[in-house]
């Protein structure tokens, strides 16, 4: 019978099925190196947990040579904090996927749907609609909405979800189309968040009318991702956000932080979480950002220790107090980023935050108490907007917008960002952001294009470079490999 306990700075050859192992002393003697045997082109992960089976650290293994793998163990946990001498158990999982989540939403899916029907009696076109209408189509002609039908011969009424086509111009068997949002008016999300109970904010970027772009709003809706919840805000949501770029939350506080502007001020708003009240906002004024105190449109927020946030193009304010009062001050390093599309996300580790920039890739940056620096980054070769962290595995998921159909799967490992695998689906078009919350990865995909620099096209009025997003959140299932145990580790 052989003795799964490895010692730091032994050497030890484990067969477990089909997976060979050894365990070595690295260049340091808190460093535990391990090599296995395992299946070609997947990922295979090193899980390390205590005795008592709570989790401490996961390390992709690198592939040293075709179908042989290495991970090394700095003897951290996943904060970067360094574990106490003991004995922890090594296992290795292989393989990282997903699935669409059928049971959220309507079949995985919320965002635009629509129903036909063919047209029996002129007289009576009157159709129930499961959502918020924002088209309704005769043939290829568009009607328009309208509260009487003594203004125009192609027109329809909207009334208690019920669509009433005028019966003027109407013929048997003309075909109706009627384009609606489920479960409500969803049109060009651009961010996203979830509370702990799995409700979800959704950010909508505007909302277009026929005499041009109106200001979005913030949504709240139920975990399962069909019902709205009345109990925020007008009935379900805060409205009139002009170019707002991401949310976040802070449960503990009972805040929500948007970053955007509302009724001039540029800012960033603060709100109750629960209520959806509005507090303050951070940051804004009307100077076009000439004030160094100030922001103007800022694309990408993040909370920093104690009371700090992170605003725009790096700007460090107290989050408790309103407008300029809480100025503190700028980070000197230049960043990259590119408005509309970075967005930031707290890292594990105390004063740390990643943030994205659309022909930069993604940045690790630290607070060092007076200015905030680049620690490290990682160049792509693809466009991305939004990203969000699974903090216990240290991944980073990176939604691609240009090109289409995948998310990136990144890996820090305090030193560094690498890419280790990429989950596809070919129907994802518009990648905005992504969030992962309790096993669960929302993907939010936006209704606009982007032009070669970044910018949108449709707010800039130049050539579109990427495809035109689907207009739509879905949420998928991650699913990693079965553990399967390798050894014990003393650490000394």
């Amino acid at each position: 019978m052989i003795d799964k306990r490895v010692v730091a700075g032994a050497l030890v050859c484990l067969l477990f099925g089909a997976i060979c192992f050894s365990q070595t002393k690295g260049t340091d003697s808190k460093i535990l190196s391990v090599s296995f045997k395992g299946p070609e082109k997947t990922v295979h992960m090193v899980v390390i947990r205590t005795s008592g089976g709570e989790w401490v650290r996961c390390i992709p293994a690198d592939e040293i040579s075709p179908g042989k793998y290495e991970a090394a163990w700095d003897g951290n946990d996943y904060t970067g904090r360094q574990m106490r001498r003991g004995i922890y158990k090594a296992y290795v999982s292989t393989g990282i996927s997903w699935e669409l989540d059928r049971s959220f939403g309507y079949d995985g899916r919320i965002g635009p749907a629509e129903s036909r029907y063919v047209v029996s009696d002129p007289l009576n076109a009157s159709f129930k609609v499961p959502g918020a209408v924002y088209r309704v189509m005769v043939n290829s002609h568009e009607y328009e909405r309208a509260y009487d039908f003594a203004s125009a011969e192609t027109t329809y009424m909207l009334e208690k979800g019920c669509v009433t086509v005028n019966p003027a111009r109407l013929n048997k068997s003309d075909t109706i189309t009627i384009s609606y949002y489920r479960p409500c008016f969803l049109e060009n999300p651009w961010d996203m968040a979830v509370v702990p109970d799995g409700s979800l904010f959704i950010l909508l970027r505007w909302r277009k009318m026929w005499h041009g772009l109106y200001p979005g709003s913030l949504v709240k809706l139920k975990p399962d991702g069909r019902t709205v919840d009345t109990s925020f805000g007008v009935d379900g949501e805060i409205p009139w956000f002009h170019r707002a770029s991401q949310v976040i939350l802070a449960p503990l506080e009972n805040r929500l932080y948007i970053a955007g502007s509302a009724y001039g001020t540029y800012g960033t708003g603060s709100y109750k979480l629960a209520t959806g009240a509005y507090w303050f906002y951070i940051g804004g004024h009307w100077d076009n950002g000439r004030d160094p105190a100030t922001t103007w449109w800022p694309s990408g927020i993040c909370l920093g220790e104690g009371t700090k946030i992170y605003i725009g193009d790096l700007k460090v304010y107290d989050r408790t107090k309103p407008m300029k009062e809480g100025f503190l001050y700028s980070a000197n390093v230049k960043t990259g980023i590119i408005r509309p599309g970075p967005s930031m996300e707290k890292a594990p580790e105390p004063d740390m935050f990643y943030l994205t920039g659309w022909t930069t890739g993604i940045s690790k940056m630290k607070d060092i108490g007076t200015d905030v620096k680049e620690e490290y980054s990682l160049i792509l070769p693809h466009r991305v907007i939004g990203i969000s962290l699974d903090a216990r595995r240290r991944f980073l998921f990176a939604g691609s917008r240009m090109p289409d159909g995948f998310v990136s799967v990144l890996y820090d490992n305090g030193a560094s960002i690498k890419e280790i695998t990429r989950l596809e689906d070919k129907d994802l078009a518009g990648i905005h952001t992504v969030r992962y919350h309790d096993g669960y990865l929302y993907v939010v995909e936006d209704s606009v294009s982007f032009t070669e620099g970044g910018y949108c096209a449709e707010e800039m009025n130049m050539p579109r470079t990427t495809s035109i997003g689907k207009n739509r959140v879905s949420r998928y299932v991650i699913r990693y490999g079965r553990e399967q145990f390798l050894a014990d580790i003393e650490k000394r």
